[in-house]
């Protein structure tokens, strides 16, 4: 089965560049302690006619999760790509499977933005599917192997680039991030 990937990301797109910033706020999400999530009774609100009522799931995206789904819609898809195709095909499951052992071997730049879209496209019936795929070191994975196929330019700004005394330049990952900070 062949899938079709998605179009190329928009012409004023570094995909390294996006790459690079968004694994940057992806660690540092990381590297934050996850809160308990305490009891089963913890989630219960008892209602003024006395209904007990259970809340489950993820009460709202973390901002390095929405920094990714942002950034990914944004940066790294067009139309026309038909996501469950491509993770029920044999490939996209080995190069899941493969992004959980840590190693995504030959995946393509491409097969890594049809991994990212799919995450953040199964997102939107899975509650805490890119938290989760962030704590598991999936986007990590996927992010790092993506900037391996679009290393740094000279005219690259990133910390990471090879002229460190350029200004840093704010991508949409970096943004997003700072704004979700602010509305907390």
């Amino acid at each position: 089965m062949s899938v079709t990937p998605p179009g190329p990301p928009p012409d004023d797109v570094d995909l390294g560049v996006v790459a690079r910033e968004l694994l940057d706020v992806v660690e540092a999400q990381r590297a934050v302690p996850v809160e308990d999530p305490g009891t089963m009774e913890d989630r219960i609100t008892v209602l003024p006619d006395g209904t007990r009522w259970l809340t489950l799931g993820y009460p709202e995206d973390s901002a390095a999760a929405s920094a990714v789904a942002w950034t990914v819609q944004t940066s790294m898809t067009t139309s026309g790509f038909d996501w469950p195709a491509f993770i029920g095909s044999p490939r996209g499951t080995l190069l899941a499977r493969r992004t959980h052992e840590g190693d995504l071997g030959d995946a393509t730049s491409d097969e890594c933005r049809m991994l990212l879209i799919a995450l953040v496209r199964q997102a939107r019936f899975c509650d805490g599917a890119v938290d989760d795929a962030i704590g598991t070191g999936f986007v990590s994975t996927v992010l790092r192997h993506l900037i391996a196929h679009h290393p740094p330019q000279e005219h690259d700004s990133h910390p990471h680039a090879p002229h460190p005394h350029d200004a840093p330049t704010t991508t949409t990952a970096t943004a997003s991030a700072t704004a979700q900070e602010g509305h907390r």
